[in-house]
């Protein structure tokens, strides 16, 4: 939006037109001709796999199955493929993968009932500490996925060693995709005083991973949070937002849809 604002792409006509201009310009005038060259960059001047024009990994699918139901809908008959050929290419097509679901195995929250975690709980830090008071003989864990058709074991009621640190594995297994194990390391502190207090809630925002510092740690994490929160279907949601306002033959667009940017 900031860069549409800029160029003064200020209506849905212009941000069409203009970056069609841009993708014409920058991409398809030096070879990145398909939506497949756009996403896997294989012949930009200035060196191969980074010119890329899209993130999401599976855009040059879905893309391709929008404009071919448009070219369906016009009526074209006539489809050219430009299909790259690598070395080591199998003689027959694989398969398409058949999975389906959401890959995602992060959770949202972690909880031991009446106690805190060190470090505070964040989805993309895998372990953590727990001190309990010596005569404490079991704790309540509690874990929410990230997203509801996760399953998550490894929760519920768990008794304590007698003595010593008790190693609690959380595993969540997504719809789609491999486990993650969350890893809890629950010590009896010989103390009798009760739970930990609450977590400081001065920690300096930044510091994700609650160790007092911020560096490149919390900066990995923060990233990992944001691909996987937002990345995934960011490409198809911009997609659909494109096609609502994409004006058809004799249709003008409401005045209350035009974007205020």
């Amino acid at each position: 939006m900031y860069y549409a604002r800029e160029k003064g792409w200020t209506t849905p006509e212009k941000s069409i037109v203009e970056g069609a201009k841009f993708i014409g310009k920058n991409y398809i005038n030096i070879g990145q001709d398909t939506l497949y060259l756009q996403k896997f960059d294989l012949i930009a001047a200035d060196g191969l796999y980074d010119h890329q024009y899209m993130g999401n990994l599976l855009a040059p699918q879905h893309e391709a199955s929008n404009l071919t139901s448009v070219m369906t809908s016009l009526g074209s008959s006539t489809i050219t493929f430009s299909i790259p050929v690598f070395n080591n290419m199998p003689n027959e097509p694989l398969p398409q993968p058949t999975a389906d679901g959401n890959p995602n195995s992060y959770l949202s929250e972690i909880k031991v009932d009446g106690y805190s975690l060190t470090p505070r709980f964040t989805e993309g830090v895998m372990a953590y500490d727990i001190i309990v008071p010596t005569e404490t003989s079991s704790v309540n864990v509690l874990a929410t996925p990230m997203v509801s058709s996760s399953k998550v074991t490894g929760t519920g009621k768990i008794n304590l060693n007698a003595s010593g640190t008790t190693t609690v594995k959380i595993t969540v297994t997504p719809s789609y995709g491999g486990n993650r194990v969350y890893t809890l390391y629950i010590a009896k502190s010989g103390s009798a005083s009760g739970p930990d207090p609450a977590p400081d809630s001065t920690v300096a925002l930044g510091d994700v991973n609650g160790d007092n510092k911020k560096n490149i740690s919390d900066a990995v994490i923060i990233m990992k949070q944001i691909q996987q929160r937002y990345l995934q279907n960011i490409f198809d949601d911009l997609l659909q937002l494109y096609l609502v306002f994409q004006p058809t033959k004799n249709h003008k667009l409401p005045k209350e849809h035009i974007l205020n940017m």
